[in-house]
């Protein structure tokens, strides 16, 4: 009988001497990603391991070192004891801003400031007096600090968290003045992590200008004329001061944005701000543009035209083209005279300059207060453009809760 055909089976899958099929491109990118990225996961926890490991050893160490200093403390606690009949207890307290490698007399301390004890030091401790706080901050004394706190803690009550409002303020308006970069303010502030330093500084950016924007404000017709500075005696009827200040940027990734942020006076991309000054202190503040419009557009598109009445002036530079908008709105145009054609002023013309040059100081010694916070000096990045107008309402509050940019003796007495 003739043996029977091997047939293989319709399931069966064959496993030796199969040919292989050539990788295209795109499937060997693919291949060596997922190796590069499989490596890279190993190595992070390799990584983490290690930082599990060295974390121990510093916690391990430390309780061997307070342990020493404990054992040292009853010694010494025990020897005071026998020679007066009583423990000695007033150097076993040291505060941590005055604590020494040696303890005080020589002696280890027993009981260290938390903050010492959990190796973490909060920058707010170093911080104390008003001169400290004015030049981390920008905030000129600890007044207007604890004020600030006191609203937040009203409007905004804190929940359970590391840090209280104190201490959200200080990190937030020393990333204004200072415009220190995230892992700087990280090092500063040890107890709140890397990753959340950024958003606690967007949080508070939020907050505070919810909490200080009544702190610019519009004044009334009737409260300018009753703080009138001498130097308007001869521009008494003048409602604000006008001015407009550029912020540098990062250069915008997207070409249309490029195209909108770059200014040719500055020669860089930026954002624009109009700021009008009523009496020495910052009344107005428009929405930023790019650093491509004009001053005549950003003035016309702010509706500060709708807040001054018919009959008063407004007095700007000689970049408002604005004259045909204050004459539709019976509104005086006080501006310096052009020199055009002429080869110099006319005397009028020169005292005239004089004098407006005199009163519009004060609008450019307001600016200057606002570049004094280095995030609007330096190039600001990316992330931080869209909060721009936030982060100019904060700084324009806290200029004008500070000491007068006019003395008493420059306002007329009624």
């Amino acid at each position: 009988m003739p043996a029977k055909r091997r047939v293989l089976q319709k399931t069966a899958i064959p496993k030796y001497n199969l040919p292989q099929r050539q990788q295209s491109e795109e499937e060997k990118v693919v291949e060596e990603k997922k190796k590069k990225n499989k490596k890279n996961r190993e190595t992070r926890r390799m990584n983490r391991e290690k930082l599990k490991e060295s974390k121990d050893h510093v916690q391990d160490l430390y309780k061997l070192v307070m342990d020493h200093q404990a054992q040292q403390s009853e010694d010494l606690e025990d020897i005071q004891c026998n020679e007066e009949g009583e423990p000695n207890l007033s150097n076993s307290f040291v505060d941590a801003g005055t604590q020494t490698d040696s303890g005080v007399n020589g002696c280890e301390p027993m009981f260290v400031n938390k903050d010492v004890q959990t190796g973490s030091i909060n920058v707010c401790y170093l911080i104390k007096n008003d001169k400290d706080l004015s030049t981390m901050t920008g905030i000129e004394n600890f007044g207007i600090l604890n004020a600030i706190v006191d609203i937040l803690n009203t409007v905004y009550p804190i929940k359970k968290s590391t840090y209280d409002y104190k201490s959200k303020v200080i990190l937030t308006f020393m990333k204004l003045k200072l415009n220190l970069s995230y892992y700087a303010l990280a090092v500063l502030f040890t107890g709140i992590k890397l990753t959340q330093i950024r958003n606690v500084f967007l949080e508070m950016l939020t907050l505070l200008d919810d909490v200080l924007q009544y702190a610019v404000v519009f004044p009334s017709k009737k409260e300018i004329h009753k703080n009138m500075p001498t130097c308007f005696e001869d521009f008494k009827n003048t409602r604000v001061m006008i001015d407009c200040t550029e912020v540098p940027i990062q250069r915008p990734k997207n070409v249309c944005c490029r195209k909108i942020a770059y200014s040719n006076y500055k020669r860089t991309y930026t954002v624009k701000i109009m700021t009008g000054v009523t009496a020495g202190t910052i009344s107005f503040l428009s929405r930023a543009y790019g650093g491509k419009y004009s001053d005549k557009l950003i003035f016309e598109q702010s509706g500060l035209i709708n807040l001054v009445e018919k009959g008063e002036a407004i007095m700007v530079d000689k970049g408002f083209l604005i004259d045909h908008i204050c004459l539709e709105n019976q509104v005086i145009l006080i501006r310096p005279p052009f020199l055009r054609n002429k080869k110099q002023f006319s005397r009028q013309e020169a005292l005239l300059n004089a004098k407006i040059a005199k009163a519009r100081v004060h609008v450019k010694r307001a600016n200057q207060r606002l570049k004094l916070f280095r995030i609007l000096i330096d190039k600001m990045p990316s992330g931080l453009v869209s909060r721009v107008n936030e982060i100019f309402r904060i700084i324009s509050a806290i200029v004008n809760l500070s000491s007068p940019i006019l003395k008493d003796c420059q306002f007329t007495t009624l």
